[in-house]
This record gives structure tokens, sequence and C-alpha cells, in this order.
């Protein structure tokens, strides 16, 4: 599956984590994790984009009802590939595989990804695969 269908599977609604998140980390998919943590119930408290002691508790919450072991509120490897493959977005493996393969194309294909920060939002962009121009 492509990056696109996924985006599109997903209502253009599903967060992308390009790092693990655990206790102490900050910042926009942070706030990402806790909207989509709190509209699936595991999560009771606003976004912050901190992650403190109830986004950790909420991590083990979701982690043990999609039987990922061990349940440690960290949003790991396994747990960023899982949330990937139930939102149908590419893994950190697949991105890669697109990137390299479209090495020395001339027109990129990307995702916006919305980060939200505590006084405003901020934009990125995360290209997904490159295609040759047709002539």
């Amino acid at each position: 599956m492509s990056g696109w269908e996924g985006e599109e599977a997903a209502g253009g609604r599903a967060c992308y984590f390009h790092r693990d998140l655990k206790r102490s980390s900050y910042g926009g998919d942070v706030s990402c994790l806790q909207e989509y943590l709190r509209s699936e119930g595991f999560l009771y408290e606003e976004p912050s984009g901190y992650f403190g002691t109830a986004t950790e508790e909420a991590v083990i919450k979701w982690q043990t009802t999609n039987s990922l072991v061990p349940a440690r509120g960290i949003l790991g490897y396994s747990s960023r590939v899982a949330y990937a493959r139930k939102h149908g977005l590419p893994t950190t493996e697949q991105l890669r595989a697109m990137e390299k393969a479209a090495e020395g194309c001339e027109v990129r294909r990307c995702i916006e990804v919305d980060s939200h920060k505590k006084n405003g939002m901020e934009l990125w962009e995360r290209c997904l695969a490159r295609t040759r121009r047709r002539r």
C-alpha cells in the first residue's frame, strides 16, 4: 500500500510518528498522539504537546487494547508500526524505500503533517515519493 492510499484511507486525520515518544517528549507529534488517544477514549486531558504521566498511562491502555507487548507506555517502534498499519500509513521502512527509489527524480509527492503547538500551528512536509516528469 502506498502512503497516498493510506493518507486517503485515514481521511487525512491520522498522525505520522517519525520518532519514539515517551515521558518528557514534547512537540506536535505528541499533541497529535494525545488527540488520537483522547478521541479513542484512552486520555481524558486536553492535548498539551507534553508527554507526561497521563499520556503514558493512556498509551499503556491503548497498547493493552491492541495486544502490543510489552505495554510500557512508550510509543516505540512496534507501537508506531501498529498505528501506521491500523491507519493505512506507510511504516518507516516503507518511507525509506520510497525515498530511495525516488532519488534522482524531478517531481516530488508529499504529504502535509499538521504539527500543533500551544500558540499556533506549524506545517511540516514529508515527501513520500518522486516521479519522473512526463514529456
